[in-house]
């Protein structure tokens, strides 16, 4: 019996370590699922921390191709402005184009005007230097070398010789040209013009002035400094408008 009421008495005892045991172990339980849980919130947080940034700067980087077809687009921008330029620009070449055609037409239209009683600008009827422009050249003695630039002909004349107009008109123009020196222009009809170089300051034709044929509109000179090396003489020209021709065509 003594026994029996010795166990009894210890019963609680026991009791209240294994009930002790229990709490420590749930207590270390809990407190390893706290610790855990604390350690993924903080390891969630710091990679949410670390994410952001990048995904920000991606965003910011990718900000510019929202559009994936905006260079395109640009692209297609600056071709559509160069077809416009090129097509704006080659109207303009086919309005040149046409008044040119129409000049030449009314040049080719004058070709007809009767100059058949045209006469030379000075006495003699040599040549010194043959009309060369765009046909077979011609021996320069001022440049010592051919050439097919030379849109006149030039009639060997005495110093201070008196130059006359081939024909009836009106002086358009009286100047000195940097290349054939004092220069005298006579409008005629039929938009024929002939040109009188060479000669000299004093005593040329005025501007607006109306001669006759066989007036006198200058005096021979050697005022050409493209043609300084050349004995004296008239250095003369005709043209159809701004197209230049053989005076041979008229001289007859």
């Amino acid at each position: 019996m003594l026994k029996k009421k010795l166990r009894y008495k210890k019963r609680p005892k026991e009791n209240i370590l294994s009930t002790m045991c229990v709490i420590v172990s749930i207590t270390l339980i809990v407190g390893v699922l706290a610790s855990n849980l604390f350690l993924d919130n903080n390891t969630k947080s710091s990679k949410v921390n670390t994410v952001m940034p990048r995904v920000a700067e991606n965003k910011k980087s990718t900000k510019k191709n929202d559009n994936p077809n905006e260079k395109d687009t640009m692209s297609i921008t600056s071709d559509e402005k160069k077809d416009n330029s090129e097509k704006s620009s080659k109207k303009s070449e086919d309005k040149e184009q046409a008044s040119e055609t129409e000049k030449t037409k009314t040049t080719m239209a004058s070709e007809s005007v009767d100059l058949s009683g045209i006469i030379y600008p000075v006495e003699s009827e040599e040549i010194i230097m043959d009309y060369s422009y765009n046909k077979e050249p011609v021996y320069s003695v001022t440049f010592e070398e051919y050439r097919s630039d030379h849109t006149g002909i030039d009639f060997s004349a005495k110093k201070g010789e008196n130059v006359k107009a081939v024909f009836e008109g009106e002086v358009v123009k009286s100047y000195k040209d940097e290349k054939v020196g004092y220069t005298v222009i006579i409008r005629h009809s039929g938009n024929i013009y002939s040109v009188y170089s060479n000669l000299n300051k004093r005593g040329l034709a005025k501007k607006g002035d109306t001669v006759k044929k066989g007036d006198t509109i200058g005096e021979v000179s050697n005022s050409a400094s493209y043609e300084i090396a050349e004995d004296y003489h008239v250095h003369f020209e005709m043209k159809q408008g701004k197209k230049y021709i053989d005076p041979k065509k008229y001289l007859k």
